[in-house]
């Protein structure tokens, strides 16, 4: 069907249910047409004079920029019309056609949500009609869950009811059609013979209707790796207690060897995930072992609280830092010193924008797994894109709606800055387009590089497509390289499988990286020595600057013997020479590792000559 037929249809349809001032201004929904992002763009504005601070109108990526913008909504008084329209419009095209559930706080969405449907004025009220919609029938409820305990709505829809009917159930409809629209079927319940039911003849057990289960809400995928590190109060009153109490001391000595990572434990894709997250980052702590241990008893409890302040694990779940009334039953008590990037849909949007640079100040290690695969994917994708058992959306529409918006701008969620970031691991990476590429980039360039700040080290996994194509776009070393050059220690690049002979003699990344290196600190270099060695395949140089070691590149070949030594693709007036080769990992048949150039650069004196000012 072609774009135009498409849209003459939904507005044709749409005008059926929703007058015109609403149907001609809605946006093209996520199974129509992505549309182009671009013509959405508001112009920056300032927030509330109390703060004078900027806000940009045009940023759809950075969590931040939402939070503030989010949390300006929430001060505006209602008489403040045209702030609360432009921050309604910017939560509207934020949530964009690219944006998925399982990265964004679905809490803080369905409570924004709620809050719009009370607006005094239509013009407000008349933005939100443009969202396009989350596919989760869970958060759909939560919706009106939330609209139908607020204790505003007696009055509220009394008021309407006695003044304006006919305006009340246009309301009314638009907002459960705005929520409902790409469904099979209508949820049905959100009506206003439902709310004048709950209001006028007291109906309680219509409010159960909307009760939602609580393993569906979040979304999650049935997967172990996602159980939410979180304990009730419940979950501690009703704890073992032993007679015997051991010294704390003791206990914390036996429980520490029980909180280590059992990589025999999980499922082949996660072990290979975590696998390759510990080579670089051994002092991963298992989480479940984390929640296992805790709930034995009370004492438990306290100590494994007390040894994780220092630990990294995946704390995947909402966290309760600042909640002083239930202290003693929260288990993570201080921001995390690791942070996944699938955690990101647990930073919250209503808990303000100190709340979530609090959450993000101690973490010292970042880790992502690309959503790349399900791009090129020839099957079935790895996420669950509706609730757990629901079939509410026509699945095949919703996995190309999917697939489409993985490599878009705006599909990725920029998380808030990481002052004390030390290192980024990068798994199943394919790099197209620059949607990650950016998504590091901002990272990178967020994180501060002075007085103790500053990456120190990156390893990423790169993988070919289903079709063989390498395609990884690593513009993101550019600034790695140009800012946090005094602290960079290493970089390592692991190619997957099944990459070819002339492949790895084209070295494409190797030149690509020295090249930036040369250009990004800008002083002469002096090739010193080169060596090549007997057995399997060695080859090594020291790339100093003139007189002072600053790189020693060195790379080894074990299985195989690819002799590759080039000329580096490099800027007039540097003389340099690259050598290359490969290893296959022991631990690992299925991944060739190319510790090449950066892979194995070690920068032991970078520290004290990155601002080393050499005439030519």
């Amino acid at each position: 069907m072609s774009t135009d037929n498409n849209n003459n249809n939904h507005s044709s349809f749409a005008q059926k249910r929703l007058p015109e001032s609403y149907g001609s201004g809605r946006s093209k929904k996520r199974f129509r047409l992505f549309g182009n992002l671009e013509d959405l763009d508001i112009e920056t504005v300032k927030t509330m004079q109390s703060t004078q601070a900027i806000l940009n109108y045009k940023d759809r990526n950075s969590l931040s920029n939402l939070i503030k913008i989010y949390d300006q909504y929430f001060k505006c008084d209602q008489h403040s019309t045209e702030s609360r329209i432009t921050c309604v419009k910017f939560f509207v095209q934020y949530h964009t056609a690219y944006k998925f559930a399982h990265y964004f706080d679905v809490k803080g969405y369905a409570k924004f949500i709620a809050e719009v449907f009370f607006e005094q004025t239509t013009e407000v009220f008349k933005e939100i009609v443009n969202l396009v919609p989350v596919t989760r029938t869970s958060v759909i409820k939560d919706i009106y869950q939330r609209v139908v305990n607020d204790i505003r709505l007696n009055v509220w829809f009394r008021k309407w009811n006695e003044s304006d009917v006919s305006g009340l159930k246009e309301r009314i409809a638009n907002f459960s059609y705005c929520l409902e629209y790409d469904r099979f079927e209508p949820i049905g319940i959100f009506t206003y013979d439902y709310l004048y039911d709950i209001i006028y003849n007291g109906n309680v057990l219509a409010k159960q209707m909307l009760i939602v289960e609580k393993r569906s809400y979040r979304g999650e995928d049935n997967d172990d790796d996602d159980d939410e590190i979180s304990i009730q109060k419940e979950d501690v009153e009703e704890s073992l207690t032993n007679n015997i109490k051991l010294s704390e001391l003791l206990l914390e000595k036996i429980i520490s060897f029980s909180l280590l990572y059992d990589k025999n434990r999980d499922f082949h894709n996660k072990r290979r995930r975590f696998r390759f997250y510990r080579n670089h980052f051994p002092y991963f702590v298992d989480k479940d072992q984390i929640i296992t241990v805790a709930k034995v008893s009370k004492q438990f409890f306290k100590i494994i609280s007390k040894m994780i302040v220092n630990k990294h694990f995946n704390w995947r779940g909402d966290l309760e830092l600042n909640n002083n009334n239930n202290y003693r039953y929260n288990l993570v008590r201080s921001p995390p010193l690791y942070f996944d990037y699938e955690s990101i849909k647990y930073i919250p949007y209503d808990k303000g924008i100190e709340y979530a640079n609090h959450m993000m100040s101690r973490v010292e290690v970042f880790t992502i797994e690309s959503d790349e695969s399900d791009h090129s994917a020839l099957d079935s994708t790895s996420r669950s894109l509706q609730d757990f058992r629901y079939e509410d959306y026509e699945e095949e529409e919703l996995d190309r709606a999917y697939r489409k918006a993985i490599i878009r701008n705006g599909y990725l969620v920029y998380p808030p800055a990481m002052p004390n970031l030390k290192d980024i691991i990068v798994f199943r990476y394919f790099g197209y387009e620059d949607c990650y590429s950016r998504l590091l980039s901002h990272i990178i360039m967020s994180t501060p590089n002075g007085d103790g700040h500053g990456i120190e080290r990156l390893a990423i996994d790169i993988v070919k497509d289903v079709e063989g194509t390498l395609s990884a776009n690593i513009e993101f070393l550019r600034p790695l390289l140009m800012i946090h050059s005094k602290t960079l220690k290493s970089i390592k690049l692991s190619y997957r499988d099944d990459f070819q002979r002339e492949e790895y003699d084209q070295l494409e990344w190797t030149s690509y990286i020295l090249t930036l290196f040369v250009q990004s600190i800008h002083c002469l270099f002096d090739q010193r020595k080169k060596t090549i060695r007997k057995g399997s395949y060695e080859a090594g140089f020291d790339v100093t600057f003139v007189g002072k070691p600053i790189v020693s590149l060195f790379i080894q070949q074990q299985n195989e013997i690819l002799k590759s030594v080039h000329n580096i693709s490099k800027p007039s007036g540097y003389k340099l020479r690259k050598a290359a080769s490969y290893s296959i990992d022991d631990e690992d048949d299925e991944k060739r590792v190319c510790t090449f150039g950066m892979g194995s650069v070690l920068f032991g004196c970078f520290d004290s000559y990155a601002n080393h000012n050499v005439s030519r």
